[in-house]
């Protein structure tokens, strides 16, 4: 899951609707659970604001989201559960280590994991759906997150066999400019975990993405001031 950096709030909104272009302007127009390119998102108040009507408007509580994973999470967390304590959250932690993306598989929780980390990185799979597939219980047709995500896989899949047939600058830039319009920025690094210059072009398109949450080769390091 994609690390963001949201930036200081630029004012400006008098309703967290009118906070949305702001967001996509600074952590791009991506759900930052499933990773989807978004045609219609919403703003998604980490904190639910039924549960926390202080921070309704609170520039630092508020992420993109699709539909399906706004809706999926609902009023989770609630305060009784811990708040934000609950799971790691891409724009405060470094997400890009608490989950692993598989081929044709939903994400999981990262295996590497120690064992209460893994509980927190499991619980926003499950609370926004993420984790959902067409043999998950809870699936529904009209979740078309499965679908995108496998759509993205055989685009960068395909990329990858073109790079290695071509490789040249101008076809790298190509395969970043797909992977900006198609989304899953967690699907393209990990078909091209290898290609330090394209692990690099991709953080570059998919703009917000959080720079501090990486080493020199292109590798997630822990947060600063972050729990992961």
């Amino acid at each position: 899951m994609r690390p963001v950096e949201r930036g200081a709030n630029p004012g400006g909104y008098v309703s967290y609707g009118l906070a949305y272009a702001p967001l996509v302007g600074r952590i791009g127009r991506y759900c930052s659970f499933c990773e989807a390119h978004l045609k219609n998102g919403h703003v998604e108040h980490v904190l639910p604001k039924d549960a926390y009507p202080s921070l309704v408007l609170s520039w630092t509580n508020f992420l993109v989201a699709c539909a399906n994973c706004n809706a999926t999470k609902g009023v989770w967390p609630t305060p009784a559960l811990g708040g934000r304590s609950v799971t790691f959250w891409p724009d405060v932690d470094n997400t890009a280590r608490a989950f692993e993306y598989r081929l044709h598989l939903p994400p999981r929780a990262a295996p590497a994991l120690p064992a209460a980390d893994h509980a927190l990185a499991n619980a926003l799979l499950v609370a926004t759906g993420v984790d959902r597939s067409p043999t998950h219980p809870a699936w529904s047709e009209k979740d078309d997150r499965w679908e995108l995500r496998n759509e993205a896989w055989e685009k960068a899949r395909e990329c990858h066999t073109d790079l290695l047939a071509e490789d040249t600058a101008i076809h790298r830039k190509r395969i970043a400019d797909v992977a900006e319009h198609c989304g899953f920025w967690s699907v393209w690094r990990t078909v091209f975990a290898a290609d330090l210059d394209m692990l690099r072009r991709f953080n570059a398109v998919f703009v917000g993405t959080s720079s501090a949450c990486f080493d020199t080769n292109g590798q997630p390091v822990p947060r600063p001031a972050g729990r992961l």
